[in-house]
């Protein structure tokens, strides 16, 4: 369940590099958000994650864009890699590659090790993890023992539209996903919904089930609003076991992050 909501707020939120920048105001259309005008072409956001592939991974194919929760992405995949680059500033916003194969041997023996190789490959790459936290997590992913590394920026509880996630793999300590999601962003204010209330409206949501503890963070709704959302995992309900409901830290209703 943990890795589930990780994985959620790494879709939902959306990040900018560095220190606390405030938006301009959404106006205009309902669906108007200025991150995602078009300012890096595909040809341009293709070349910038080429940089980035290993010399035999760079044969990718563009397949148009697609939106997420406040950021609009061009999407590249081919020979294992999957791939999305921000349309408005061109950085690379996640990238999956094969998992490495069992190499028989263990590379990455320590959390210590798996955080030096997550920095390490984020500098690399220009992503900046200047005054995040970090947290280190065991993870497995395809049957292959490693690491997540997350990097967060947070406001008292709110978790903020700056973040990073790093998967490492431990029998080889090479990087074979990661996720930079980040954009300006308004201050968020604070919640009138509490967290045991936004737990309440989830499970009332999906009639039935167990609520987690829900974790508050800064995204977009599909109308290209900022929103302050309660993520609600919830387990055992008449929905999908291990859901995460978005639930507005405002009203209390269902938010649809979906693009």
């Amino acid at each position: 369940m943990k890795r589930l909501i990780c994985l959620a707020i790494g879709l939902a939120v959306l990040v900018i590099g560095g220190a606390l920048m405030m938006a301009p105001s959404v106006m205009g259309a309902p669906n108007y958000d200025p991150h995602k005008n078009v300012i890096v072409s595909s040809d341009e956001a293709k070349a910038k994650l080429q940089r980035l592939l290993p010399p035999d991974r760079r044969d990718v194919k563009y397949q148009g864009t697609k939106d997420r929760p406040g950021i609009r992405v061009h999407v590249f995949s081919g020979d294992g890699v999957t791939a999305m680059v921000d349309v408005s500033d061109g950085h690379v916003a996640s990238l999956s590659l094969p998992v490495p194969p069992p190499s028989g041997v263990t590379a990455v023996t320590s959390e210590d090790q798996a955080k030096r190789i997550a920095i390490d490959y984020l500098s690399a790459v220009g992503s900046p993890v200047d005054g995040l936290s970090i947290e280190v997590r065991n993870s497995t992913g395809a049957g292959t023992p490693g690491y997540t590394v997350i990097f967060t920026r947070t406001k008292g509880d709110i978790v903020l539209p700056d973040y990073r996630m790093v998967e490492v793999d431990a029998g080889t300590g090479q990087v074979f996903s990661f996720v930079d999601v980040r954009r300006p962003f308004q201050d968020p204010g604070t919640p009138k919904l509490s967290a045991r209330d936004a737990a309440s409206a989830a499970v009332s949501q999906l009639g039935g089930g167990s609520a987690k503890t829900p974790q508050l963070i800064v995204s977009w709704d599909k109308a290209g609003h900022q929103k302050l959302v309660w993520l609600v995992p919830v387990s055992g309900s008449a929905g999908d076991p291990g859901i995460v409901v978005p639930i507005d830290a405002s009203s209390g209703d269902k938010v649809d992050l979906t693009q």
